[in-house]
């Protein structure tokens, strides 16, 4: 059965069940959100307690991910529920003694969540006064490289192109999905057809540069090399484009969705002075391509 969506404050759709929830804003779903979550599943399994997440909504820029992708990772700690914060002037004017109150109503016994967690108006509650009234699994931090992994530190590593720190702390590849829409033709013309992409609106911009990466088209996965450019040489409108080259595919996919996972940059885009060392540049770059991904 599909888990629940439950929209705070409302308790209508909620079971009279005891329930353990996993509280936070959860954001990323990096690898310490994930142990907080499988602890709560865990404990519910063990305890027959209904088990559910408090998640925030979507801000309007710079997510990680949309809110459904985040229930679909979240999805596979089997939720009975989702409980959804909107992050409005109404929900977080509330006093820390409201949502405990709140928790209560809906017949939350258990509650597990990171060391740091806090809520409530000007963030007076945390996990001792938590403990005051419900049982409280506590979470130590996980690190990275020696740093507590953190929403912040992972959007820092991923400015810096650290793609090989998002893959660690996420447990995934950098990815985005969109619709491939048309182009002005120019990689036909290169030698080099791509499929341009639609890059949502909502999510962090990664920084401008050539990639090697993965496309994933009707669940089936094909390496690719991905550009994220300007595209300096042959244009002077400033717009950035998302366009991968994918290896052995030949469809044409327009207004289909696909998913582009960024592996790792190996070049930033360059203004060449002519068209032909701009192709040259193509060919050598299919050509390494080629030799990263081990292809004939």
């Amino acid at each position: 059965m599909p888990a629940k969506i439950i929209k705070f404050p409302s308790i209508e759709k909620f079971s009279k069940k005891e329930k353990i929830i996993a509280l936070g804003k959860f954001y990323s779903i990096h690898i310490g959100h994930k142990k907080i979550l499988k602890t709560a599943s865990d404990i519910a399994k063990k305890k027959e307690l209904e088990f559910g997440t408090m998640i925030f909504s979507q801000r309007k820029i710079d997510n990680f991910y949309s809110l459904e992708e985040r229930m679909e990772f979240i999805n596979e700690f089997n939720p009975d529920f989702f409980l959804i914060f909107n992050p409005t002037k109404k929900n977080f004017s509330i006093s820390y003694k409201e949502f405990e109150n709140y928790l209560e109503k809906i017949n939350v016994k258990e509650i597990v969540v990171g060391k740091d967690f806090k809520y409530g108006h000007n963030q007076e509650g945390d996990v001792s006064t938590l403990k005051k009234k419900f049982n409280v699994t506590i979470i130590k931090e996980i690190k990275n490289q020696k740093e507590k992994i953190s929403s912040k530190k992972i959007f820092e590593e991923l400015c810096k192109d650290n793609l090989d720190y998002y893959l660690k702390s996420l447990g995934h590849y950098f990815f985005y999905k969109g619709k491939v829409i048309h182009g002005k033709g120019i990689g036909t013309e290169l030698d080099m057809p791509t499929a341009n992409v639609e890059y949502p609106a909502y999510k962090i911009n990664i920084n401008d540069g050539i990639y090697y990466s993965y496309v994933t088209y009707k669940n089936n996965k094909f390496p690719s090399l991905t550009s994220i450019s300007t595209n300096p040489t042959i244009s002077n409108d400033n717009k950035r484009t998302y366009e991968s080259f994918i290896y052995n595919f030949d469809k044409t996919i327009y207004d289909e969705e696909i998913k582009v996972e960024l592996i790792e940059k190996y070049r930033d885009p360059i203004k060449f002075d002519s068209i032909e060392e701009l192709k040259n540049k193509l060919s050598q770059d299919k050509e390494l391509g080629k030799t990263y991904f081990n292809l004939p």
